[in-house]
């Protein structure tokens, strides 16, 4: 989340668990896909997200509309921060 330190493989299960557990129909469209790049602008392998997260909370059945922006750094194929 903006702001925060970046967290363990298994703190990021656990808070992703979390919102499937308090959302029903949980939901992230992408507006848009883009490549990330280093500081000079050279393609480094990460992507970026612009998009909306929707669902509905399971408790209060209020509805969630969260414009959201995300980045994913790889190695060797696999996520390593996101």
């Amino acid at each position: 989340m903006y702001g925060s330190k970046p967290v363990g493989f298994e703190q990021y299960k656990a808070m992703l668990a979390g919102y499937h557990k308090d959302f029903d129909d949980i939901k992230y469209n992408a507006n848009v896909w883009l490549p990330g790049t280093d500081p000079e602008g050279i393609l480094d392998g990460s992507v970026r997200t612009y998009g909306k997260w929707t669902g509905n909370h399971t408790e209060t059945g209020k509805s969630l509309e969260l414009i959201s922006y995300h980045t994913f750094d790889f190695q060797d194929g696999l996520i390593i921060v996101a």
